[in-house]
């Protein structure tokens, strides 16, 4: 499944983000979609923590969470 739903993550105390090739970084970000981003966001700044490992850090970025152009998706 490739959806995050804001019920899918209650009761989720942190949030493990695994590393993504960043050549797959717009294809990991669509399949979760606005929804799952809206959920990821809604979980960290409802207080959920998150690791994320390498170019994962873009899903955060894509969420919101962080400024535009924080994570450098040219340097693999």
């Amino acid at each position: 499944d490739t959806q995050i739903s804001p019920a899918g993550l209650d009761g989720v105390d942190i949030l493990v983000l695994p590393d993504f090739s960043h050549t797959f970084a717009d294809e990991v970000t669509a399949a979760l979609g606005p929804d799952g981003l809206a959920a990821l966001a809604d979980f960290v700044t409802g207080g959920g923590t998150v690791y994320a490992q390498g170019q994962a850090m873009y899903l955060l970025e894509a969420a919101g969470l962080l400024p535009p152009g924080t994570v450098d998706l040219d340097t693999p």
